[in-house]
Parts: C-alpha cells; structure tokens; sequence
C-alpha cells in the first residue's frame, strides 16, 4: 500500500453563556493512501477547551489522592495481563448468528499508568496534534504559537504539553499529579473491540469522551456489552457495544460506544462500509464530512 497521507479541516466556535470561557472545536480529518487516492477512514473529532488559569484557581482536584499498590493488588493486575492473550480473538471468527445482545466484553486492563508508557505511546505516534519539537524547531513553534509556552523555573519557555511529563507542571495545572492523554485511552478501547472481535470483523464506528483525568499511578480497566444486534444498512450484520474505562477508583473516566461488522454464517464475510458521502477520494470525503458537521450545527 502507498504510504498514508491526511487531509483536514477544521472550525471554532465559542461558548460565553458560561462562567468559564469555552472554545468548542471540531476537527474533521480523513485518511487516505497517496497513490492512489483510496479513502481508508475518517475521524471527527470535538476538543472543548477551556481556560486554564480559572482551572488552575479553582483547584478542583486537589481531593484527589493516588494511593500506593499493595502486593496483592499488583499481582491481580499482573494475572489480567497474563490472562490477555486468551481472551484474544484472532484467526477464530466471531459469528454474528453467536453473539447476543447482553454479552460482556473484555475486561483488559491497562496500567499502573507510568510517564515510561506515555514515552513509548510517544514513539509510536508521533508528538501529537501540537507538534512539539526541539531547538530550532522549537523556537520556530513558539513563533508560531506563543500562547502554547510557558517559562520554565529558569525562565525558558516550554510547552505547555509538559503537564503530561513534568509533576510541578501538572500541579500548577490544577491537577495532583502527572497525567495521561486522552487519546491514549481511545485505543484502549480499540484494543479492547479488536481483541474481542477477532481479525475477520471490521470495527467500523467508534466515539469516547474523556471525562476524567488518568493520573500516572492510575489504573484502567476496559470493558464492554453488547447492546444491540442488527443488519446495518440492510444486509450488513452488526453488533452496537457500550464500552467503557474506569479507574481503580471506581471512576469511569472514558464511556463510548462501538459499531463492529461481523462476519455472518448466513451472510457472509464483511463487506465494508461505504465511505462517508459515498466518496471517492479524501477530498470527496472531507467535503462530507464538513456538511455532516454543519448540518450538526445547524448551519
């Protein structure tokens, strides 16, 4: 396949009626090979963002204590990771005529949550929406977008994005410790759907909202159900999960939903969805996705 390229399109809009100022913004990316240009998926995505002195003064989670893991509880966490790969799907398919509406889905856990994974999820995926870079590079970002940096107790400006590596950070952030991503947490819930489905279904819809902070220290545990079985569009066999992570709390910080395509005894193996619009090519699919977006706006 030809590597993958992105196109975007993005919008603002602002919320005063509150006492704290709020920016909604929503993104519409598509994903596509570059040659040709085969649409692969599309993502839409709300970011709420709000300002961070009134979060700062309001010190909103300072309850919030990260308690110290015993032996016993360490080593259940480590017998759930031991446990992961049979739970694993994989090349058994997951017959739609076999699944009912009620069934349960994972659990899979995932962490103590340590800075060390969020370096590796670093690796892995890149810097992120912000683009955080080095030296040079750092100083052509910080011409670029100032309000990002902050000085540091030396008085040299840094990314704000610190929060997620820097403890004292996080504190002035309003917050009692370092913590996670929010995206981090949405593939948790794809590694959830993907290891119960198995490599012969298509995880075709997915949405999360992060409602909570995930702290280092933190521990997820990520579980689903099977809420709804149906043909989507007709003749494509279905499942709906409500899907969920919550923390060692007993918070739930990350509810979602899934739509999977099961491959069926009496239909047949998956057949893909239709790309959004019905598009052909990236662009065809992001000018779908910003009519989708103002017909949600009511524009």
């Amino acid at each position: 396949m030809s590597p993958v390229g992105t196109r975007s399109w993005g919008c603002t809009t602002s919320t005063a009626s509150s006492p704290t100022a709020r920016l909604h913004e929503w993104t519409a990316e598509v994903f596509a090979a570059r040659d040709p240009d085969e649409v692969l998926c599309a993502q839409y995505r709300l970011m709420i963002r709000t300002e961070r002195t009134k979060a700062e003064e309001r010190g909103k989670y300072n309850a919030i204590a990260i308690e110290p893991y015993t032996d016993e509880q360490l080593a259940a966490i480590d017998a759930a990771y031991a446990a992961e790969p049979g739970r694993r799907r994989g090349a058994e398919p997951r017959w739609w005529e076999e699944v009912e509406e009620g069934d349960e889905v994972g659990p899979i856990v995932k962490g103590p949550l340590r800075v060390t994974d969020m370096i590796c999820w670093h690796v892995g995926m890149g810097m992120g929406l912000y683009g955080v870079k080095a030296l040079r590079l750092g100083y052509q970002q910080r011409q670029r977008v100032p309000r990002f940096f902050r000085p540091d107790d030396l008085n040299v400006p840094d990314v704000q994005q610190r929060v997620h590596w820097d403890a004292e950070w996080a504190r002035r952030a309003g917050n009692p410790a370092i913590y996670d991503y929010g995206r981090m947490r949405e593939t948790w819930l794809v590694h959830l759907c993907t290891d119960w489905m198995g490599d012969d279904a298509w995880l075709w819809k997915l949405d999360c909202q992060f409602r909570r902070f995930n702290y280092v220290g933190d521990t997820h545990w990520m579980t689903g159900r099977v809420v709804r079985k149906f043909l989507a569009e007709g003749d494509r066999p279905a499942v709906e999960l409500e899907c969920q992570g919550q923390n060692q709390r007993g918070e739930i910080t990350t509810p979602g939903h899934a739509t999977i395509l099961l491959p069926s005894l009496e239909h047949g193996a998956v057949r893909l969805p239709n790309p959004p619009g019905e598009a052909t090519t990236s662009e065809h699919a992001l000018r779908a996705l910003v009519t989708r977006f103002a017909m949600m706006e009511g524009t």
